[in-house]
């Protein structure tokens, strides 16, 4: 991992190159198979961790050992920024699992909290990816209170396709398990499986397995858009 690839990273573009030498000289590299823990719930605390290859997910368990999904996290996502500000250790902890195989990049909590002090570049980066963040959570709430459960996988496939709304006849790979997909979509399985079929006969999708041909993403894009703030491509 040379700086280069550190600035290619939103929130280390523009830092020092005294912070990209040190993060560089600090960050660890790993790489996973499907179904690893990564970090537990003591681990994260201490953690930053980037991902530049596959998917993870970040799960507690409730008194009752229920798994609850917190996030599931891709290329270019990240995890650990709240516990740098957490003065109160009150931010949620969480256990990091691959759902598929992963590239990582993991930093000490406490070097990140020293770098941010010292580079205004750094800490200004990482105030716009809080607040971005914000901005997602608030677009999740907003779909769960105006979208139906056919209109949210849908947002979802259209997040796995490009930015060229003319395409035609994609067939696109679901990325991790339908079961695992309901649950961070806010839904139970089995009213995943129904939405699925709905949303089928909405956008005339063609599903075979984990595999889904989109015909017109026009027509997914306006069965999906007209329920929210924002329209296909989505920046959020």
């Amino acid at each position: 991992m040379t700086p280069d690839f550190f600035q290619s990273i939103p929130l280390f573009s523009h830092a020092s190159s005294r912070t990209l030498q040190q993060v560089e000289h600090l960050a660890k590299r790993s790489f996973y198979k499907k179904g690893n823990v990564i970090l537990d719930q003591l681990q994260c605390r201490h953690t930053f961790l980037y991902v530049a290859k596959g998917w993870l997910k970040l799960f507690k368990e409730s008194a009752d050992g229920e798994e609850i999904i917190e996030d599931i996290l891709t290329q270019g996502h990240y995890c650990g920024e709240s516990f740098i500000f957490d003065n109160n250790k009150t931010a949620a902890i969480y256990t990091v699992q691959s759902i598929s195989d992963l590239e990582i990049m993991t930093l000490p909590i406490t070097l990140l909290e020293q770098l941010i002090v010292e580079d205004h570049a750094l800490s200004l980066n990482f105030l716009k990816a809080t607040l971005h963040k914000k901005q997602q959570l608030n677009m999740h709430i907003e779909h769960l209170t105006i979208q139906n459960a056919a209109q949210r996988i849908g947002c979802f496939i259209l997040r796995l396709c490009d930015d060229t709304i003319d395409q035609k006849n994609i067939t696109l790979r679901l990325p991790y398990d339908k079961i695992l997909l309901a649950l961070r979509l806010g839904m139970q399985p089995e009213t995943f499986s129904r939405a699925l079929i709905r949303l089928s006969k909405e956008c005339a999708l063609k599903i075979e397995d984990e595999y889904i041909t989109i015909p017109e993403l026009k027509i997914l894009m306006h069965y999906v858009c007209q329920h929210c703030s924002r329209t296909f491509p989505c920046t959020i």
